[in-house]
């Protein structure tokens, strides 16, 4: 997982997001993923310089390709919170947009990860740990 978001972060991230900036990177794995639009594992990448944020997980990148854009909710000395939405189509070509929010306590190192479909009250939700490191990339 470590060598793909480097990866990941280094092909695919905008070259604007990233020219010369530092991130904050948070390889996270959560248990109680049956849900089927719960990630067991996510990447998100928090600038230390701008109010930039990335994600990617398998289904962003089977969608997508490549991190998307998430808003940084919350980034204090206790929290990072953040927030993204996508829209997912299934082979039938039936689609949702998915809300996703997540939250990682600093003290404790727990992450916190909900998903709802957009339009219903119902929601899913994993908890799990993260790995944090910081990286500088530059184009």
């Amino acid at each position: 997982m470590r060598l793909l978001s480097q990866l990941i972060l280094l092909v695919m991230l905008p070259a604007t997001a990233w020219s010369s900036e530092e991130f904050t990177i948070y390889e996270c794995e959560f248990r109680g993923t049956s849900q089927k639009f719960l990630p067991e594992s996510a990447t998100l990448f928090v600038s230390n310089e701008t109010d930039s944020a990335f994600v990617i997980d398998g289904m962003i990148h089977y969608v997508y390709g490549e991190p998307i854009e998430a808003e940084i909710q919350v980034d204090n000395d206790k929290k990072v919170a953040l927030r993204w939405s996508y829209i997912f189509k299934d082979g039938s070509g039936r689609q949702a947009r998915l809300s996703f929010r997540f939250s990682y306590l600093k003290l404790s190192g727990k992450a916190i990860i909900t998903s709802r479909p957009v339009g219903y009250t119902n929601s899913d939700e994993a908890r799990g740990s993260c790995t944090l490191k910081k990286s500088r990339f530059s184009s």
